[in-house]
């Protein structure tokens, strides 16, 4: 499916996609090039989807509101590939009652089964999208998953808890978030800062997460436990974060790591 060269204002009452399908062994394409969408409800839900990729490309999307995931949502089901990716798009005041004021991405409680998610996003602009958890994306994905993040000349202003990433890290996964020539500030308050990362019930005793920040300035984020980065996880997990050539200016926490916070 392709949508280009549109303006779509929902009223804060209609989605643009609504996506039903048979669960085995389907296959979804989305693809959104230079539109503006303003005011949707849960914008994008895709309800079912054993491969689904989506892509974004010189789009503004404005305004959206929902109980989680303003702009995208998709099921986490066993053997799924998400591939989400965005090119020169910005998001504006978007909203979510709970989590994933731009996307929410989770699995079923006791779905077994490895997922494979990759996102990408070059030349992107967050701007003042809230949620209680995860002001940008909230993820949730079933053990022994494969999640890779990339972010490539990323700018975010403000955000709540997570403001860029809320990711529940399960059992036996792999993790790996490359953050690259990026802006990230607030003039908000939240407990947690930029990226929280917490374990499954206490379960994540096995793993790896590979965090690389790479030129990037991160500034303002004034938490309760880690500004930038606060990790929880358990005492298996193999952990990395490895940080080059970057700027952290006015980041505090009344509690633990102004800047980076891990506890396992």
């Amino acid at each position: 499916m392709a949508i280009e060269n549109i303006q779509w204002t929902g009223n804060w009452d209609y989605q643009m996609i609504y996506w039903q399908g048979p669960n085995s062994g389907e296959q979804v394409q989305l693809y959104i090039k230079n539109c503006r969408v303003e005011a949707g409800n849960q914008l994008i839900n895709f309800t079912s989807g054993k491969s689904i990729v989506v892509n974004m490309v010189d789009s503004e999307f404005v305004n959206n509101t929902a109980a989680q995931g303003s702009i995208l949502l998709a099921p986490l089901s066993p053997n799924t590939n998400l591939t989400w990716t965005v090119t020169n798009c910005s998001f504006m005041n978007n909203q979510a009652d709970s989590e994933g004021a731009v996307a929410y991405f989770a699995s079923d409680a006791g779905s077994e089964g490895p997922t494979t998610i990759n996102f990408t996003f070059n030349d992107v602009i967050s701007d003042t999208n809230m949620a209680m958890d995860g002001g940008f994306i909230y993820l949730s994905p079933i053990s022994s998953s494969t999640v890779t993040i990339g972010l490539n000349n990323f700018t975010l202003h403000n955000g709540r808890t997570g403001a860029l990433l809320s990711y529940t890290f399960p059992t036996d996964s792999q993790f790996t978030l490359p953050i690259k020539n990026s802006q990230f500030d607030t003039t908000q308050t939240s407990g947690f800062g930029l990226i929280r990362i917490t374990n499954t019930y206490g379960s994540a005793n096995q793993g790896t997460i590979m965090i690389e920040l790479d030129h990037a300035n991160f500034t303002g984020f004034s938490t309760t436990t880690g500004g930038v980065l606060s990790l929880t996880v358990g005492f298996g997990c193999n952990i990395s974060v490895l940080a080059t050539n970057n700027t952290f200016t006015n980041n505090t926490a009344t509690g633990s790591g102004g800047v980076i916070s891990i506890s396992v």
